[in-house]
């Protein structure tokens, strides 16, 4: 299974912590392209989580609504 329906899923179970969530990579190429609309993001971070199937802890980010 990919990483983003790893990620989608643990957007599913924390759906009391944002709306949707995403990996370092995405953000961080989210706030290269510093698109008018996307400086209004508000982030919080999610250090630390696991992923199904993946090794290594990694940090995702949701959208605060």
């Amino acid at each position: 299974m990919s990483m983003a329906a790893r990620v989608e899923a643990k957007a599913k179970e924390n759906e009391k912590d944002g709306g949707g969530w995403v990996s370092a990579n995405v953000r961080e190429v989210v706030e290269i392209v510093r698109a008018p609309k996307h400086l209004r993001l508000k982030w919080k971070e999610h250090p630390d989580e696991e992923l199904k199937g993946f090794k290594e802890r990694c940090t995702l980010w949701s959208v605060e609504e």
